[in-house]
């Protein structure tokens, strides 16, 4: 059993709660930014090649920022595993979750944890 302190858990909880509302914020205002882009290139005479290779970098950013958000998640459900091996295994922290809002106070979302986070618990 890991020995998490309470404090802890809620610190890096709150954390993971503003890490996600800031990867949300930040594709809202990118994709309103290529909204704007796309609007004001229009009828602008720029070459069409040149609008596409803008274009295409633009969603080649928002793939890596895909990636990146995925990712995350995936470490989330790391942190969710381990919480869940410890003694605040019962403490309902607010961690956003991919799985019903009882993760914390059920041992039925174990079973659904990715495969590499109950890898990286076992090894």
């Amino acid at each position: 059993m890991y020995k998490l302190s309470e404090s802890a858990v809620q610190v890096v909880a709150a954390g993971t709660r503003e890490t996600l509302d800031q990867f949300d914020t930040g594709l809202e205002v990118g994709l309103r930014t290529m909204a704007d882009t796309v609007a004001g290139l229009r009828g602008a005479g720029v070459p069409a090649g040149k609008v596409q290779q803008l274009q295409e970098r633009m969603f080649d950013t928002f793939e890596s920022y895909r990636h990146l958000r995925r990712n995350f998640i995936k470490a989330v459900s790391h942190l969710q595993a381990i919480q869940q091996r410890s003694n605040q295994a019962e403490t309902d922290a607010g961690c956003p979750t991919p799985w019903s809002n009882d993760f914390f106070t059920t041992a039925s979302a174990v079973e659904e944890l990715a495969p590499e986070a109950e890898a990286a618990l076992s090894g």
